[in-house]
């Protein structure tokens, strides 16, 4: 019996942006330098790409397990 994937590919892109505006977040040089459009992108970055993160993990977790007690799969 072929064993059917469970992957969301819009999570996938959306954690993808995340790693990417994590990368962003951490290439400014000196937060308390900051000054003007920078100082806002960077606020603005800190304020929501971890939880984004905690969000997604909390997505995909409750997916999984709802398909694992419907399905009966396997780990």
């Amino acid at each position: 019996m072929a064993e059917k994937s469970i992957r969301y590919y819009e999570l996938d892109i959306a954690k993808g942006l995340g790693i990417l505006f994590v990368v962003l977040g951490h290439s400014f040089p000196n937060s308390l330098e900051l000054s003007g459009a920078s100082s806002i992108l960077y606020n603005t970055l800190y304020s929501f790409h971890m939880p984004m993160f905690f969000f997604f993990s909390g997505l995909v977790s409750k997916k999984l397990l709802t398909t694992i007690r419907t399905k009966k799969l396997k780990l």
